[in-house]
C-alpha cells in the first residue's frame, strides 16, 4: 500500500538539490555545516518514515511516479537557484511574480493532458491537495 511516504522522502532531498545546484550553477560555496543541516533534514524525513518508505516499488508506473517527484523535486531547486539573482536585480515581489507567470505558462501546456474525466476520478483527499496548492499557497500566499 503507498502511504506516501516515499514520495516525502524524495521531497525532503530539496535542500540538498538547493545545495548542490547553487554549487554548480552559481559556484557558490557550500559550507559543511549546510551539507550537514541538508543530510540531517533528509534523514530525519527517512527516520519518520521508517523502512517502509525505502522499499522497493514494483513496475513502471512506480519507477515513473518517483522519477516525477524526484524531477519536481529537483526543478523546484532550480527554480529557488534562479530567483537568486532576479530577486537581487529586480527585487522579490517582481521575482516572484515573473516567477509565477512562467510557472504557469509551462503548467497550462500540460493542462490539456488531464481530462476532467480523470479529475472528477481522483480521491477527497488529492482534490483537496490541488485546491490548496492552487489556492492557498499559489493564490493567497502571493503578497498584495
Amino acid at each position: 500500500m503507498d502511504t506516501g511516504l516515499d514520495r516525502g522522502l524524495i521531497l525532503a532531498t530539496e535542500p540538498i538539490w538547493i545545495l548542490l545546484l547553487a554549487r554548480l550553477s552559481l559556484a557558490e560555496h557550500v559550507s559543511r555545516p549546510s551539507w550537514t543541516g541538508a543530510a540531517a533534514a533528509t534523514g530525519g524525513i527517512a527516520i519518520l518514515a521508517g523502512p517502509a518508505a525505502l522499499s522497493p516499488s514494483t513496475g513502471p508506473r512506480a519507477l515513473a511516479g518517483i522519477g516525477l517527484v524526484a524531477l519536481g523535486t529537483a526543478c523546484f531547486g532550480a527554480n529557488t537557484i534562479v530567483l537568486r539573482p532576479l530577486s537581487r536585480t529586480c527585487g522579490p515581489v517582481p521575482a516572484t511574480a515573473a516567477s509565477t507567470v512562467v510557472g504557469t505558462a509551462l503548467q497550462l501546456a500540460f493542462a490539456g493532458s488531464l481530462s476532467s474525466h480523470h479529475l472528477g476520478l481522483l480521491p477527497p483527499a488529492a482534490r483537496a491537495e490541488l485546491s490548496f496548492l492552487a489556492l492557498g499557497s499559489t493564490a493567497a500566499g502571493k503578497p498584495s
